[in-house]
């Protein structure tokens, strides 16, 4: 039992690691994103600029899909975790 208490435990501090992983990599594509926008003003390739703009705002949303996955993933254990230890 001791084992399975401290693998729970371990499990609980990754899940807690995952989800702030992806909330930092959106916040990374974010400022991407605006780093495009703001270059398509000074730039005369607009649709270049667009596409990259559209693709990292894409891109960081699928990145807060994913934080947001993983931090109920978390919630679920600490349930569990909660009820059955």
């Amino acid at each position: 039992m001791e084992r399975f208490k401290e693998e729970v435990k371990l499990t609980e501090a990754e899940t807690s690691r995952v989800g702030r992983t992806f909330v930092y990599f959106a916040s990374k594509w974010n400022k991407r994103a605006r780093v495009a926008k703001r270059e398509r003003k000074n730039s005369e390739e607009h649709i270049f600029w667009d596409g990259a703009a559209r693709a990292a705002f894409r891109r960081e949303g699928v990145f807060l899909r994913l934080a947001s996955l993983a931090y109920a993933s978390h919630e679920k254990l600490l349930v569990h975790k909660q009820y059955h230890l």
